[in-house]
């Protein structure tokens, strides 16, 4: 189960998943809430699709505001729904790929099902207890396997025994020859390529990102490559057309403030997100992310094995992917000056963060390695059946 239908993170690692699975075990059929990319990528595969449209992910840490309590009451009413799918479907495993879906091992357990979660999240122990203590409940009582996908997701559940199966990293089948001359449209010869693949969603950062290339990289070589984003500025809808008038007295929304900086500033260049991103990674300077709430940094990684140095907030997830920060210049969290002062310090110390880099690629690259966490997740999930 995933409750996500477009491409993204969360999505990708699914994918992944199903085809490492040992079809000669394993009949894998998804469900999502909603039609989308996600769904079309798993058909190719000949994967059996059904749709939950009642699926509902809990507030991730978030208050007990009146509306996040509706959402809880939402997920409880469709428990009867996930319990009627699954004895549909004949299903013997309920694997679900995040823990914001965690109260459908209960159905799931209602009908004897396995149960398995993969846990991708950062919930900060000291916020929410309440919240996050019912969550833990869940877990205990109906979870027969926990996967988490590094050190911090295994500590968010600390009485259950977890495999951490990070998520497997192989540039060299993302490899497709991209010049950086076709993507400009001129000659990028001595040009300084800055890299974000954040997209358009607020907790990557992209508007701090614009700002602080717009606003504090003058040096007209520079460029910025931004994969993703492609703020949706609609002027139809009643809804548009008065975020539009809101624009003429001073006021934008997030997307609006997108907008304008990227059309501020023509070394901004925006394309669709990639999945063959090797080519693209070897030819950048530096790769840019502002994570507003703690998560794993990902393209951080990928860029390490690569040799692309980066940017990056500061949390338990950058220190464990970038070996204590070895690899990677880290900043405070959330802090916009301290994100301004360490792309200063990256460019300072560029030729020694790409050599530290050079040297402990190899380190990364084996604990994001394809084969021997593909191992991992078949023995965990093999042992639910086994037991």
């Amino acid at each position: 189960m995933h409750q996500a239908s477009f491409i993204g993170g969360g999505s990708y690692c699914l994918l992944n998943v199903v085809k490492a699975l040992d079809k000669s075990i394993w009949e894998p059929v998804v469900a999502l809430k909603s039609h989308g990319p996600l769904e079309d990528e798993l058909r190719k595969l000949g994967v059996e699709v059904v749709l939950f449209p009642q699926m509902t992910g809990i507030p991730y840490n978030l208050p007990l505001s009146p509306r996040n309590l509706l959402t809880y009451w939402y997920v409880q009413r469709s428990e009867n729904i996930c319990e009627e799918l699954l004895r549909q479907e004949q299903i013997d495993v309920l694997y679900l790929n995040n823990m914001m879906i965690a109260p459908y091992l209960r159905p799931a357990k209602r009908v004897g099902c396995k149960t398995v979660m993969h846990v991708r999240e950062h919930w900060p122990l000291d916020e929410h207890k309440k919240q996050l203590e019912w969550v833990r409940k869940i877990v205990y009582e109906n979870c027969d396997r926990l996967i988490a996908i590094n050190q911090y997701s295994a500590s968010i559940f600390p009485k259950m025994e977890t495999a951490i199966v990070y998520d497997w990293i192989d540039m060299g089948s993302r490899y497709q020859p991209m010049p950086m001359s076709e993507i400009f449209g001129e000659n990028m010869t001595g040009k300084k390529v800055y890299l974000f693949t954040g997209g358009i969603q607020p907790i990557k950062g992209a508007l701090q990102v614009l700002s602080a290339f717009v606003n504090e990289i003058k040096d007209p070589d520079s460029r910025l490559l931004c994969l993703g984003l492609n703020p949706q500025v609609e002027t139809e809808s009643l809804r548009g057309k008065v975020k539009f008038l809101l624009t003429r007295i001073g006021y934008y929304t997030y997307n609006w403030k997108v907008k304008r900086l990227i059309e501020s500033d023509n070394r901004i260049k925006v394309i669709p997100s990639i999945y063959m991103i090797t080519d693209i990674m070897q030819q950048c300077f530096c790769n840019l992310s502002y994570f507003t709430i703690p998560h794993a940094n990902l393209a951080m990684a990928e860029a390490e094995i690569i040799g692309l140095p980066s940017v990056a907030a500061l949390n338990e997830e950058a220190l464990e992917y970038s070996l204590n920060g070895q690899c990677a210049e880290l900043y405070e969290s959330n802090n916009y000056s301290s994100f301004v002062k360490a792309i200063k310090n990256m460019c300072d110390n560029y030729e020694s963060y790409k050599s530290i880099i050079k040297e402990k690629a190899q380190i990364i690259a084996l604990k994001f390695d394809k084969n021997s966490n593909i191992l991992l997740l078949q023995r965990t999930l093999f042992s639910v059946i086994t037991e």
